[in-house]
């Protein structure tokens, strides 16, 4: 007897080429696809994909299988969405920090409520350690929020450097204390910048203080200061770590984009079907290089 679900399962993952990309359509994990992939192979006897990091190709077994079923899947699924009376629904309760709040985040977000009308999104923008505080204290279903690289919070999207930026034509040799851009209390890299800049030795003075990395930014490039930020948030800055003056400043620990969702959360809820459609960032993440330069 055939299986419909792990036959829409295969579908899915040929269709859209990676796993994780078939996790996000079908509101899987990338593990729960894998786990019926290998039950299909085991039931069928054969293997059906060519598995690497960089993609899975189809075997001869899984290319006439592909072409034996997909239409019977996606017909047999058209059947279910004309019937289905389960759509989705409810409140999702999601907090990001302002570096994670990205175009590519906005656009999943836009897709999963296009595809989910009767469920409403309520997301609001923070600060990184407020944002995990009240996620801690179950204020929100999902979070997305920047953290050190060895952090133990949420399933990492995306692992980058932590640089330091300085304007143009600006030399920290000739400034004492080191004027610092950064995000109020309590900021991750305000305290990342502060406790590398203190074991250093150096002083520093925090001349400017924003909650939003643009204004942040902003700062930097009209020479008030300096400051760092992910690798990816900043363009058109010099990086004294770039040019050679690393010795100016202490070298900081990478930082990561995380995802995480209360453990309570079920297959079948709004709020993991969302978990697992902004699981898929991660895929586009590895698509990026490694450490983003500027």
């Amino acid at each position: 007897m055939w299986d419909l679900k792990l036959l829409k399962t295969f579908v899915a993952v040929v269709d859209r080429g990676r796993f994780t990309a078939a996790a996000g359509c079908l509101h899987l994990t990338q593990s729960a696809v894998s786990h019926q992939i290998r039950r299909l192979e085991t039931q069928l006897g054969t293997r059906l994909f060519q598995r690497s990091r960089a993609e899975c190709r189809l075997t001869a077994d899984g290319d006439r299988l592909y072409r034996d079923v997909a239409q019977l899947v996606h017909q047999a699924d058209a059947l279910w969405q004309t019937y289905r009376s389960d759509e989705l629904q409810g409140v999702i309760r999601v907090g990001a920090a302002d570096d994670g709040f990205t175009p590519v985040l906005a656009a999943a977000l836009k897709q999963f409520s296009a595809a989910h009308p009767k469920v409403y999104v309520d997301f609001e923008i923070g600060l990184t350690r407020e944002i995990q505080s009240r996620f801690n204290a179950g204020e929100f279903d999902l979070v997305l929020v920047r953290c050190r690289a060895d952090e133990l919070f949420g399933e990492p999207l995306l692992e980058e450097p932590l640089n330091w930026y300085v304007p143009d034509e600006f030399h920290l040799a000739d400034t004492k204390p080191i004027p610092l851009a950064a995000g109020p209390f309590p900021c991750l890299y305000r305290e990342t910048m502060t406790h590398g800049l203190e074991r250093a030795g150096l002083a520093y003075d925090v001349v400017v203080t924003c909650p939003s990395h643009i204004g942040i930014k902003t700062a930097v490039q009209s020479g008030m200061a300096v400051s760092a930020l992910p690798a990816s948030l900043l363009t058109g800055l010099k990086s004294e770590q770039q040019n050679g003056a690393a010795a100016h400043l202490p070298t900081l620990p990478r930082s990561k984009l995380t995802i995480a969702r209360q453990s309570h959360l079920s297959e079948g809820t709004s709020a993991y079907a969302l978990y697992t459609t902004l699981l898929t960032l991660k895929q586009t993440a590895e698509k990026q290089p490694s450490d983003p330069t500027v």
